[in-house]
């Protein structure tokens, strides 16, 4: 059988100053002065973070591989032909002469 806690407030007037008065239930130990209020929240608190491991170690027990991404295949490394960088070359050429002109304001 479990006691109720025993919390509550009352209200005292003594020459004109009202001041509010808390009791509650407390344990005293080496640390110093624990409310039970307090006490049983941290157990909550541990409860929930138990549950929660307990969760996790679920979750790994039922999936034990590990998903590795795929990975995409490289395109072979090709020189190019000669055509090619001379292509190359003139893309370049027309790209920097039309930067040179938007430099120089000339249209």
């Amino acid at each position: 059988m479990r006691v109720e806690p025993i919390d509550h407030e009352e209200e005292y007037i003594d020459e004109d100053r009202y001041t509010t008065v808390t009791v509650e239930e407390v344990d005293v130990t080496k640390d110093g002065l624990h409310t039970v209020a307090e006490e049983e929240q941290a157990e909550l608190e541990a409860k929930k973070k138990a549950d929660a491991a307990a969760k996790a170690a679920k979750e790994a027990k039922a999936n034990p591989k590990k998903v590795w991404p795929k990975k995409e295949k490289k395109k072979p490394f090709r020189y190019e032909s000669k055509v090619e960088r001379k292509i190359g070359r003139a893309k370049q050429k027309s790209k920097n002469k039309g930067q040179a002109k938007a430099r120089k304001g000339e249209e």
